[in-house]
């Protein structure tokens, strides 16, 4: 997670988006790759085949992945700061007697 004070929210989605796109550019240089490969030599390992299909699958997946961890971070950040609140009324209920 970026701090808050160094990238602003237009930055943070242009970083975040750049994974995904750096992702699908990458499968589409193996496969045009492949093709020239077949094309010119007439064959193509195995693989190189399974490595391909595996990056098309990562980046097919790759975004709804980000949003998945992204919806439980913001979760697990409310409920921390829920937690935190409730720990600084604890605080303030029970007295300094603990230190």
């Amino acid at each position: 997670m970026y701090h808050n004070t160094l990238l602003h929210s237009v930055e943070e989605m242009v970083i975040v988006a750049l994974g995904p796109i750096t992702v699908f550019i990458l499968f589409l240089l193996t496969v045009i790759f492949c093709a020239l490969t077949l094309k010119m030599l007439g064959s193509f390992p195995i693989l190189g085949h399974k490595v391909i299909l595996n990056l098309g699958a990562q980046s097919l997946f790759d975004p709804i992945f980000i949003a998945i961890v992204d919806a439980i971070s913001k979760v697990s950040a409310k409920e921390s700061a829920l937690s935190t609140l409730l720990l600084a009324c604890c605080r303030c209920y029970t007295g300094f007697s603990q230190h």
